[in-house]
This record gives C-alpha cells, structure tokens and sequence, in this order.
C-alpha cells in the first residue's frame, strides 16, 4: 500500500505481499567478466555444440540484447551485474543437474520463457515452510536469510488462520462498505504518525511505487524523481524508469538522476552525511537546469538493494531537509525495513527520527 499525508483518495484493490524476489531483469544471464551475453564467451566448439543441441532450456543470449551495458551505468553498475551474476542459475549446466529437479527447470522454461531468473548452481526445489525454514520434498531443512515478505517467518498459524477465515467470507474490492478493512486500516495508520493519515491498497508493491510517483507529481506539478544509484522500487513501465538496479537494458528516464548511496559505514564524519545531503540538493538542482520541477526523493530507508545501509540513526533527516528545499516530496520506501524487520522500530524512516511525506509498504 502507500501511506499519504492528508489527501484522501479512492483505495483500489486488496492489499497483499510484495513478491518476494527484490532483484529483477535478465541482466543475471549476462557473463560476469563484461557484460557480453554468454554464448559470446564461450569457444567456437561449444557454441556450435549448443547451436546444434536440442533442449528445452534456453540458450544464452537468445532473449537478450547482444550491446553491453551502456556507459551510462559506470564502473558501480557493472560491479553491481558482476556480484549479482554471481548467484544465478546458469542455463548451460541444466543437463548437470538431478533429473528430477532439471525436469522442472525445463517445464519452468516452456511456461516462463527464457529470461526466468533462478538462484544457485542447483536451483532448489522447496514443497513447504514454516518459521525461518524451507524444506526440499526430502526434508532437507534450509535456513531462509533471503525472502522479504515473511516478516513473522513462513506459515505462521495467526496469518494461516487470518488468511483462511477470510477466504472463507468475503474476498472483493475496496469500492463496497466492510468493516475489516477499516479495522486494518486503522490498525495499520496508528503505527505512524498522526500527518501519515490516509493508505491506499494497491495489490503489489510495484503498484504501490507507481501510486507514489502519481501522487508526488500531481502534488508538486514536478517531474523530477531523485534516487539513489542501484536503486529498485518495483517494475512497472514508470517505477522501473527509476530503478537503475533492474537492468542495464532498462533505460533511467529521462527526468530522473541518480546519487551515491549513503556508504560512509556506521561511525561517519559530520561531512560525510551532510555530502549525502549535499548530493540530494545537487541532483534536484540539475533537474531544474535542465527545465525538470522537482518531484520527489524516493529511497529505501535501509537502501536494501545499494547494500544496505542502515546506520547511523538520524542520517536521512538531512536528506530529507534538502528534498523539500527543492520542492519535492521525500518518499520512503519500506517494503524492505517496513512492518518491524529493522527490529528496533516498525518503520525504518522511524530510527532516522523523520517523517516522509509518502511511504510505500508491501
């Protein structure tokens, strides 16, 4: 959902989970060495071998754009395609794997196309969770460190019980008078505060991204979006134009500019945070150079997917001064720190001790 000062609005459909892959895109096919498609690198021999293989999984390259990433992105983009090629699931050594797991990897290939992303040499194969665990048909247990959407841990008997009662009611839009979701609703705005009055169900976290652009820009009249350099908010045809992290194909629009993350560590000089800020006040000022309003300062209040940046407490509330200085609005993004996974706070632009003018939840 997004989380808005004052205005009210219609909400539109049921608020459900955010999927919970963060990284997007079919950049993880390319070679972590430069940015080259992965039929290109490989020798003559073993190409033909693939040209001439028949098999249900797809080659390299046959999805994708053949250019490297362009030079916009730097040296930072392409260190960011390199760590994330890292975990990928290489298509060329399906037929390495257990026959079990790589007849699925095949029918996932014919329903999803090629550009389906998996994790890991062996991708894994789960049938069942609960609590921090993930459990393959044979048992085998595996601690979950990587799923957002969880927040309480898989299968929790409260959500099951929630989820099921509900099913078994009433399950429609939010353009019909129902008690459940104002309790919710009301429930959920206590937890900020009291000029964060107003939420919007939306029904993914992309559609919550795209709600909070509409909003910022109908509310300043500006085009301008500022974020920060690996950033990623969603994957609709706007939020990805401000996402650089979801592909090096996926052009940054053109009223968008993009700013270092927040790397200074836990234990920062003043300047550095004020650098920060200063970066902020400077990316604005170039959209308006160029004839660009100012419309907002989006970030993820942990900057999950620059590398988690977390501390010190307190940082972004210079940040957000510079946003409103130049006219835009200073939205945070929470489905990452959101609902209590920072630990100390429900929110995580609450450990900064500042309030957003827009926040987006999944």
């Amino acid at each position: 959902g997004t989380v808005r000062r004052g205005e009210r609005s219609g909400a539109r459909g049921p608020g459900v989970l955010r999927d919970a892959g963060r990284w997007r895109g079919v950049r993880h096919q390319f070679d972590c060495l430069g940015g080259q498609p992965v039929a290109q690198q490989l020798p003559e021999q073993r190409r033909a071998h693939h040209r001439q293989r028949h098999s249900p999984f797809p080659r390299p390259g046959a999805v994708l754009s053949a250019g490297r990433p362009g030079k916009r992105q730097g040296a930072a983009m392409d260190e960011e395609a390199r760590i994330l090629s890292l975990s990928a699931f290489d298509a060329r050594r399906a037929n390495d794997v257990k026959p079990a797991i790589r007849d699925l990897i095949a029918r996932r290939y014919r329903s999803f196309g090629g550009a389906s992303y998996l994790l890991y040499d062996e991708p894994l194969h789960f049938e069942r969770a609960s609590g921090v665990w993930l459990y393959t048909p044979d048992g085998t247990p595996y601690l979950d460190a990587y799923n957002n959407v969880p927040s309480v841990g898989h299968c929790h008997p409260h959500v099951v019980a929630a989820i099921s009662r509900q099913a078994a009611a009433l399950n429609t839009n939010t353009r019909y008078l129902y008690e459940v979701i104002y309790d919710y609703a009301e429930r959920l705005l206590a937890t900020f505060p009291a000029a964060l009055s107003n939420v919007a169900f939306t029904c993914t976290g992309s559609e919550s991204s795209d709600l909070a652009l509409r909003i910022a820009r109908a509310a300043t009249g500006g085009q301008g979006i500022v974020v920060t350099r690996n950033a990623y908010h969603g994957n609709t045809t706007a939020v990805a134009a401000i996402s650089p992290s979801t592909s090096a194909d996926v052009p940054i629009g053109i009223d968008v500019r993009t700013i270092a993350p927040p790397a200074f560590g836990p234990h920062p000089k003043p300047a550095q945070i004020a650098q920060f800020a200063a970066d902020v006040a400077a990316a604005f000022a170039d959209l308006r150079r160029h004839g660009i309003r100012p419309a907002a300062f989006i970030c993820d209040s942990i900057f999950g997917s620059d590398g988690i940046y977390a501390d010190p407490p307190g940082f972004m509330v210079q940040a957000a001064d510079a946003a409103r200085a130049a006219g835009a609005l200073y939205v945070a993004d929470e489905v990452q720190p959101g609902f209590g996974r920072t630990g100390s706070h429900m929110w995580g632009f609450q450990r900064h001790g500042v309030e957003p003018d827009l926040v987006i939840l999944g």
